[in-house]
Formats: structure tokens, C-alpha cells, sequence
């Protein structure tokens, strides 16, 4: 039998189309696929694998029918929230009606258009003091799928049908697992410049916690290793476990309120990045700043190319301060090819309801980019600040979502700081344990 898929719809191929086809078909599913509003040739196409992705669902018989709700058609955005059908897991957007007798009973190829080109996004929606997008207005929280990856179930559930209407063998997909660091703060009392030298004096003077100043003290004399200097152990981690290449995102930006890194004029933190870079992937973490100018951003982006006298081609936001679609556009213009952006502050989960990478699709300009998004699933700061759990909470959400992205072939993706292994600063040896079983566990499935 052919292994390419053809496609039925009564309306012409547009970009969204392209999307989603490339997205399950070639990326997932490793099918090519054609597509025809010619019905006749839909018809006699007898030794092919047909779906029929129209609203007639007794158009052929061995074929695969799919509802079509029509919004793959559309060329504008509209304000409105999709109609859904069942919960968790199970939850199904743009459902067909009750009678019907699709074998996929809801608009497939609209579900995961909406949801991973981020429609949702594009509406009025409350920010939050730093502008963002968050976990709890969207849809994926209010209706309980956050912590599920529809979109890896749906195409699990389409191989399968796919296996059980045609001569089709699925192919095997691996999970892997995807450590990422945020450097924000690569020294935390160490290599500063005057400013946050008097800072931390003056902190020395007027703090009462004993712990902190001692290790303020101590490291500028040089008797104890600066605390955020956790590099050694996270190097250790990657060969005990053998996981992917890790990749460090270092924040370059001037210093600012939100913006508190080393000076890249020290040698200290160019040596750093430097010696990062031999043995991992390396990335940009623009500034706070950045995200309002691609000026800013730039710079920003030279800097570290010049210190790594490579291209830099990978990139995640400080503060994942994310505006569809200027920010993404912004990338997309100094030449980065993935964004590691794509996860909540205030919640772990999926944001785009997957856990596999995909090309942004531009819905102001109905066009499919170039930029790669990796979506992440779980940041230290999630579990610990903004849901406050306590470790044996954070451990348990963290590995259902982890089992979760097995089950389905995909990779978990986390976001740890360098600053998060600091005891004295409340990052304790029973939050760092957290990541280490998250870790252990991810590397050994």
C-alpha cells in the first residue's frame, strides 16, 4: 500500500492546513500526505490511505472520516473560545455532533492548530504584572489538561487508527529527556560590579541571617566556593545519567531590576561561558528589557556571539516574558532557529498541550515559520514559589507529568537555575533531592 496519505476536504490547501499536515504526518507519523478537494479521485484512490476531512462522514467506504469545524479555512482571528466535549485526558476540542459517525469524532486537525499555534494568545486576555500569558487563564487549566499532552494522545490515537484501517505500521517513538538551565545570576557574590559590590556590603552589615554572611565573607576571601557555582555537580549529573546534552541559557542584559547578571566584560563570566560551551548547547536568555526592544535584543545576541565565536541559534526569554508575535518575530530576525520558551511560570504542565517541538505558526501573518519551539514542562521555580509545594508534592506532580510523556514517546523538558541549589537562600537539600530523582528517573526511563 502507499504510504501516503491522502486527503480529502471540500475546501482549497491554506497554510494552516500545511501546518498541521506537516506537524502529524511528516514530523509524527513519518507519512507523506497529499490533499484534494476532487472527490472522484478520493474515490478511486482505493490503495491509499484515505481521509476523508470533511463535514460528510459516509462519503467512501475504507476510508478515515474526520469532522471538520472549518477554522483551517478561516483567515482571520476571531474572539471565541472553542466548544469542548469530555475532560482531562480525555478532553476533545471542536466535537462533531451527537449523531454522527466520524471515526474521529472531533475536528482533529483544528484542535492541535488552535492549540499550538497559541490562538488563545492572540485574544484580550488579564497579564500579569510582567505582561504574561499564564497558566491560570488559559483554556488548559480551566477545563483540567494542563497536565495532559492531548495532542501526543490524539496522535497516538491516529496511529492507531491509522494500524486498524490500512496496512500501516506506526513507527517506534522514543522518550527523552531534556535538561535546561537558566543562568541568571552566574556568581552570587562573586565577580560583581560596584554597584552590587556596595549592595552586598551593605546587605553583610544590616543582615541577620548568619549563614549568608558568612558565605558572602567567606567566598570573597576565597575560602569557599561561591554557592550559585553549581556547574561541577550539574556536569556530574550529566555523566551519571547519560542524558542529553544539557543547555545553559546565559542572560547577558545590563544590569536592571529584573536584570542582574555578572558584566560581560569580566573575564570571569566570558571564561565561564567559554568553558560551558566546550561540553553543552549554549543559548540566549535576552534580558527583561529586550522583549520591548530588538535593539536591545542585538546587542544582547552579539555579545555572545562573540564570546563563543559561533552562531547562537537558540534562545529562551528572561522571565519567559513571551508577546505573540513580536517577540518570536524578533528571533526569527537576528537569525535564531529554536526558542525554549513555551512553558508556564505559575504552573508546570503543557502549554501547548505537547511535549514535542514544532515550527511557530505566525497567525497574523497565516504563515509557518522557521523558528523550532521546544516546549518545557517543569521549572524549579514553578514547584517551589509560585505553587509552594512542599518536596514530596513537587515530586509527585513532577513524575506524573514525566510518566505521562513516556507513555507517549515524547521529551521532558525542565528549566533549573544555577541559583537553585543555594540552602541558605531556602533552596534546601530536600528541594535539590527533588531534582535529582526528577532526574534520575527521566534518565533511566
Amino acid at each position: 500500500m502507499d504510504k501516503t496519505v491522502l486527503i480529502y476536504s471540500q475546501r482549497t490547501l491554506s497554510n494552516r492546513h500545511r501546518f498541521v499536515f506537516d506537524f502529524l504526518f511528516i514530523e509524527n507519523l513519518s507519512l507523506d500526505y497529499q490533499f484534494t478537494t476532487d472527490i472522484t479521485r478520493f474515490k478511486n484512490a482505493n490503495n491509499s490511505l484515505r481521509i476523508n476531512y470533511s463535514t460528510n462522514d459516509c462519503l467512501v467506504e475504507n476510508s478515515i472520516t474526520i469532522f471538520n469545524c472549518g477554522l483551517l479555512d478561516e483567515k482571520e482571528i476571531r474572539s471565541f473560545v472553542p466548544e469542548l466535549k469530555g475532560e482531562g485526558s480525555s478532553t476533545k476540542l471542536f466535537p462533531a455532533e451527537k449523531k454522527s459517525s466520524y471515526n474521529i469524532d472531533f475536528d482533529l486537525f483544528s484542535a492541535c492548530f488552535y492549540l499550538l499555534s497559541r490562538y488563545e494568545e492572540y485574544s484580550d486576555f488579564d497579564r500579569d504584572k510582567h505582561g504574561r500569558f499564564c497558566a491560570g487563564v488559559s483554556l488548559a487549566f480551566k477545563n483540567n489538561f494542563l497536565q495532559d499532552p492531548l495532542i501526543d494522545i490524539w496522535i497516538h490515537a491516529l496511529k492507531k487508527q491509522l494500524s486498524l484501517s490500512f496496512d500501516y505500521s506506526s513507527p517506534k517513538t522514543t522518550f527523552q529527556f531534556h535538561p535546561t538551565y537558566d543562568i541568571d545570576i552566574a556568581w552570587a557574590f562573586k565577580h560583581k560590579g560596584l554597584l552590587r559590590k556596595i549592595n552586598l556590603l551593605l546587605r553583610l552589615l544590616k543582615s541577620k541571617n548568619k549563614e549568608v554572611n558568612s558565605d558572602i565573607t567567606n567566598t570573597w576571601l576565597n575560602k569557599k566556593k561561591d554557592p550559585y557555582q553549581v556547574f561541577s555537580y550539574l556536569d556530574e549529573l550529566k555523566k551519571k545519567y547519560h542524558s542529553l546534552n544539557p543547555c545553559y541559557f546565559f542572560a547577558l542584559g545590563k544590569w536592571s531590576r529584573f536584570d542582574k547578571n555578572t558584566p560581560t566584560y569580566k573575564r570571569s563570566f566570558i571564561h565561564l561561558i567559554r568553558k560551558i560551551s566546550l561540553h553543552n548547547d549554549v543559548g540566549i536568555h535576552p534580558s527583561y528589557r529586550s522583549n520591548q526592544s530588538i535593539s536591545i535584543l542585538g546587542k544582547e545576541h552579539n555579545k555572545l556571539h562573540r564570546i563563543l565565536s559561533a552562531p547562537v541559534l537558540k534562545s529562551r526569554q528572561h522571565y519567559l516574558k513571551l508577546a505573540l508575535p513580536n517577540t518570536y518575530r524578533n528571533l526569527i530576525e537576528l537569525g535564531i532557529k529554536e526558542d525554549y520558551t513555551l512553558g508556564f511560570s505559575d504552573d508546570i504542565g503543557f502549554r501547548a498541550s505537547t511535549s514535542r517541538s514544532f515550527l511557530w505558526y505566525d497567525l497574523e501573518a497565516e504563515s509557518i515559520s522557521t523558528l523550532r519551539l521546544f516546549p518545557f514542562q517543569i521549572m524549579d521555580v514553578s514547584l517551589f514559589t509560585y505553587l509552594n509545594l512542599r518536596p514530596e508534592e513537587a515530586l509527585k506532580k513532577s513524575l506524573d507529568i514525566l510518566n505521562s510523556i513516556q507513555k507517549y514517546g515524547g521529551t521532558l523538558r525542565t528549566i533549573w537555575h544555577n541559583s537553585s541549589f543555594y540552602a541558605a537562600e531556602g533552596w534546601t537539600t530536600e528541594r535539590t533531592r527533588v531534582y535529582e530523582q526528577i532526574y534520575e528517573k527521566a534518565s533511566k526511563a
